[in-house]
């Protein structure tokens, strides 16, 4: 809708655009996107509080990346209610993303990152066993955190990559969880996936959010895995009935509850050691979907429940 330029945000020289969704109407007042004048790049309220600015946060990607071949690093923050706050980075070489990831703008620590794959001269068939790939991935982890964490694999796969037309070698995926009081975490933890011709590492996922202090102290369970897993078929008979026949169990183990909303710190001792019980019937099967119910491990409560149909 309109363009001006202004000095009001922190002595910087910033272009103000409004900005209005094609086909709302002239009554829509639109929404505000800053350009910063000097770098062009997209300025968000909030960064300036960051500890890490934004040229500091193009040094230390193009640090942890400088093997890559790049010619420009595009930085934006991210700063919103449903998100952790976080520098979120873009690498290109010749037009082309090649990279993808966040940074913390507090400590710099890269959280995350995505390398495209280029399919060109690609062979169909891995030429890394997936056993060399879990160790490259191990050794990771210890290289980019500065010292062995405790974790427990809990999933490994492989992804081809794949097309109606072609199928050619992909990664190889590994789930990591962190372990607290010798109780696996269900979210935090790490994922890393392994590109099974070369052996680099293409991707990273470092989900490492809750303080030692919010865990509760892990105890004995007085609720038994039968009386978990009972406690949620009953509650998914009771939500749809008509799939009691083809309702089964998928699994059930003892997990902390650490899911937490972006950008929330949770109080000491707040979260829980629960049973996750994970369920399917026919419809959801066929969709590749699982149900998921959580029990209190002391009292039996239904923490939590999601079945999706």
């Amino acid at each position: 809708i309109r363009v001006n330029m202004t000095d009001h945000y922190r002595n910087r020289i910033l272009y103000e655009f409004t900005l209005r969704q094609t086909g709302s109407g002239s009554e829509d007042p639109g929404f505000p996107a800053l350009v910063d004048a000097r770098t062009g790049d997209p300025y968000i309220l909030g960064q300036d509080s960051a500890k890490i600015t934004i040229d500091r946060a193009k040094s230390l990607v193009r640090e942890a990346f400088y093997t890559l071949q790049k010619d420009t690093i595009r930085v934006r923050y991210q700063n919103t209610p449903d998100s952790l706050r976080s520098w979120m980075f873009s690498v290109s070489r010749e037009g082309n993303t090649i990279l993808n990831g966040s940074l913390d703008p507090d400590t710099g620590q890269v959280l995350s990152f995505t390398r495209n794959t280029s399919w060109e001269g690609r062979q169909a068939d891995p030429l890394l066993d997936i056993s060399a790939a879990r160790t490259i991935a191990d050794r990771y982890i210890i290289e980019k955190n500065n010292c062995p964490l405790p974790l427990n694999m809990s999933e490994e796969r492989y992804h081809p990559l794949q097309t109606p037309q072609k199928t050619v070698a992909g990664d190889y995926v590994f789930v990591y969880n962190r372990i607290v009081q010798a109780i696996p975490c269900d979210s935090d933890g790490f994922t890393i996936s392994v590109d099974s011709i070369n052996g680099d590492v293409s991707g990273y996922d470092r989900r490492w959010n809750s303080p030692d202090s919010a865990f509760s102290v892990a105890v004995d369970p007085l609720v038994t895995r039968y009386e978990a897993t009972y406690s949620i078929l009953q509650r998914a008979k009771e939500t749809y009935p008509a799939s009691v026949d083809h309702l089964t169990i998928v699994s059930a183990e003892i997990r902390w509850k650490d899911h937490q909303a972006a950008g929330t710190l949770p109080r000491p001792g707040s979260i829980p050691m629960a049973w996750k019980v994970q369920f399917a019937d026919d419809i959801i099967r066929a969709k590749q979907l699982k149900g998921t119910g959580w029990v209190d491990v002391q009292t039996g409560k239904i923490l939590d429940f999601y079945y999706p149909h």
